[in-house]
């Protein structure tokens, strides 16, 4: 695998280590304080990780006004928040992962929505009332719960073909490498449940965006999803870090602060993994992929109240 020129990997270390935190520190300061009555509707981007969805939220972001885009909604809010949770890496097993990211039932909704809305007040700039807040895997667990914390909230569920989504599992996090196929398979399973259980509950804030039909339709998905959202398009598009066409978590090939859709990702993905591993996972997933395209089509539930992109 390639890897980034020098000068790259110095600025993305700087980034990293002092100047995120930096203007996490200081800036997210000033914006509370400037921010301090606002009030926001967010946009949850759910989906596993590694299924398009900062694809999906940095393009939103980049593209249509809005206050703020919340990349990794579970590291980014307050620590002394039960919505905190740190990166898969911390836990031994992905069992022990999913059962950190549950709600719990003792959970309050004040609690919560405050403390998200001080999560957007410390990012927020701009006159747009709009906060993308993208959480992989977290917002698929915790819908049902950031639904009643923000009743005016839009979900936008992107899921991929599992194949890929579980090669990536187990290619970028170590905890999901040492557990067998099995358990990524029971995990991919169980959050997707999850939310298909929450969401029958208001299908008429869920969008389904499968990530094939993005990748292939990218200006016309986007399109359909700022209409559904009732986003406008931005006056000055959002800057956005130079990244090299180098597989790894987060977005990867911009250029010029321009996103670079890659189209073969997913065969890229199928090439990783032998025939019998693709076989277990066509056989043990794919009744699931496919409710889930069915509801991207409109083919399980024609109710005026849902969006389809498929």
């Amino acid at each position: 695998m390639a890897s980034l020129p020098l000068p790259e990997r110095i600025r993305r270390r700087l980034r990293r280590s002092v100047i995120a935190p930096l203007d996490a520190q200081v800036g997210g300061a000033i914006r509370r304080r400037l921010n301090a009555t606002r009030e926001f509707r967010p946009v949850f981007v759910a989906g596993a990780m590694g299924s398009g969805t900062t694809l999906l939220a940095l393009s939103l972001a980049q593209r249509y006004e809005c206050a703020c885009v919340i990349t990794e909604n579970a590291h980014q809010v307050a620590r002394d928040s039960f919505l905190h949770n740190p990166g898969v890496e911390a836990y031994p097993t992905a069992r022990a992962y999913e059962d950190a990211i549950r709600p719990r039932t003792d959970w309050s909704v004040a609690r919560g929505r405050d403390d998200l809305l001080e999560l957007y007040r410390s990012y927020a700039s701009g006159s747009s009332d709009v906060a993308i807040d993208k959480g992989p895997n977290v917002h698929l667990l915790r819908a049902g719960f950031l639904a009643r914390c923000f009743p005016d909230a839009l979900f936008v569920a992107v899921f991929r073909d599992p194949v890929a989504t579980v090669e990536g599992f187990r290619r970028k996090w170590p905890t999901f490498a040492r557990d067998s196929l099995e358990e990524s398979l029971r995990f991919y399973s169980a959050v997707h449940e999850s939310f298909l259980e929450h969401a029958s509950a208001f299908p008429e804030r869920v969008i389904w965006v499968e990530y094939e039909s993005l990748v292939s339709r990218y200006d016309e998905v986007l399109g359909t999803l700022a209409r559904r959202a009732d986003l406008h398009v931005a006056r000055r598009r959002r800057r956005l870090p130079t990244r090299g066409n180098i597989e790894g978590r987060g977005i990867r090939n911009v250029a010029r602060s321009q996103i670079g859709v890659l189209a073969d990702a997913n065969a890229r993905a199928h090439q990783k993994l032998p025939h019998e591993a693709i076989a277990t996972i066509r056989t043990t997933l794919g009744p699931l992929h496919e409710r889930m395209k069915a509801l991207a089509s409109g083919d399980l539930d024609r109710s005026p109240c849902h969006e389809r992109i498929r």
